[in-house]
């Protein structure tokens, strides 16, 4: 769908940032190389991508360098748990990056973790608040803090010169639970 919805719209314009999260593997890398093909190799997009594994962020760089060489990619491995990471992680992309050049910033959040398939068994058996408060903080509380921390970095901006665009990507679990993923669909 996404090939679909993004090929029908051939856009050049300049000075567009994409920031991806969860951008090393699955749908987040599938995003990253729909975006540079769409924008097309002479195009001039920024990317920042962030996810936990390092050796899929810097794949994900090099096929969108190959599709898209002018492109510049900014890759951050950052586990979304831990918390204070994301707070630190823009206080570099504010000292890295000039977020006034910009016209245009998406955001894209796709990270996620499943958690216990056998969650209501486990949690019977001994339950462990640290695995569930990890996965509390990527599911649910690294999206806010993202959102609320790219607001703040770019609230100086003006409006009339930057779009700021905001997709938070879920599952069908958030519409149709599934009983074998009870954690992932609370």
């Amino acid at each position: 769908m996404w090939n679909r919805v993004w090929r029908k719209r051939k856009i050049s314009m300049k000075n567009m940032l994409w920031m991806l999260s969860g951008a090393s593997r699955g749908y987040g890398r599938c995003i990253a190389e729909v975006v540079a093909e769409s924008y097309g190799e002479k195009s001039n997009l920024s990317f920042v991508l962030f996810a936990r594994g390092f050796d899929g962020l810097e794949k994900t760089s090099r096929q969108i360098h190959r599709i898209a060489p002018n492109s510049s990619v900014f890759t951050i491995q950052t586990d979304l748990s831990q918390l204070h990471f994301t707070r630190t992680m823009f206080h570099q992309l504010n000292k890295d990056l000039e977020w006034n050049k910009f016209h245009q910033i998406s955001y894209i959040h796709c990270a996620a973790q499943i958690g216990s398939l056998n969650f209501i068994h486990e949690w019977k058996q001994s339950f462990e608040i640290e695995k569930f408060q990890s996965f509390l903080s990527t599911n649910v509380v690294s999206p806010m803090m993202l959102t609320s921390e790219l607001l703040n970095s770019t609230r100086n901006l003006s409006r009339i010169c930057t779009k700021l665009t905001f997709i938070h990507i879920s599952s069908l679990a958030a519409l149709h639970p599934f009983k074998s993923m009870a954690q992932y669909c609370s």
